[in-house]
């Protein structure tokens, strides 16, 4: 209860009273780990200097990256994001996070490079997330962690993905 509490932001006893049940527990973690990650990625992509990125496959690289070393240097986050799902509300919050890490991955890559127009594009973003956590959450149940194998999987699987919307070449912005 205490580490809850830490994670949570509260004293034990109101960890026990608000959240009378693991699935509550898991679900409010799980909720809490999502924010975190994402503002860590974003924080991190949004710092980056256009010379460390040479096409936009090279940000979604980095970005991953940021992503696998959180995950794997936080038992309990992996535990949460990657382990067995113990309700569908958690399912459904890992869905929304996704959908706004899209959103925000479009805003990113257009921080860095001339986007073409592409309807739909912040959901296609989601569903590229959306792969990679299916590969990450059966290497975390077969290694406990995300192997390199497995994560240099996820990246092909991504960017093959996004290079049915994306040109192989972006642009670089000039106003940057």
């Amino acid at each position: 209860m205490h580490d809850i509490g830490r994670v949570t932001g509260l004293p034990a006893p109101s960890v026990h009273y608000l959240f009378n049940t693991v699935t509550a527990i898991f679900i409010e973690l799980n909720k809490i780990f999502n924010e975190q990650l994402t503002k860590n990625i974003i924080a991190h992509s949004q710092n980056l200097e256009i010379h460390q990125l040479g096409s936009w496959q090279d940000l979604v690289r980095s970005s991953l990256t940021i992503a696998r070393n959180e995950l794997n240097s936080n038992r309990a986050m992996s535990e949460i994001m990657l382990g067995p799902i113990m309700h569908r509300s958690m399912r459904v919050k890992n869905l929304e996070t996704n959908r706004y890490h899209g959103a925000a991955s479009l805003e990113l890559l257009e921080q860095y490079f001339s986007v073409p127009a592409i309807p739909n594009m912040a959901t296609y973003l989601m569903f590229s997330a959306e792969l990679v956590d299916g590969l990450w959450c059966g290497a975390y149940a077969r290694y406990g962690a995300i192997d390199d194998e497995t994560f240099a999987e996820s990246v092909r699987a991504n960017l093959a993905y996004l290079r049915c919307y994306f040109p192989e070449t972006m642009v670089v912005r000039r106003d940057m």
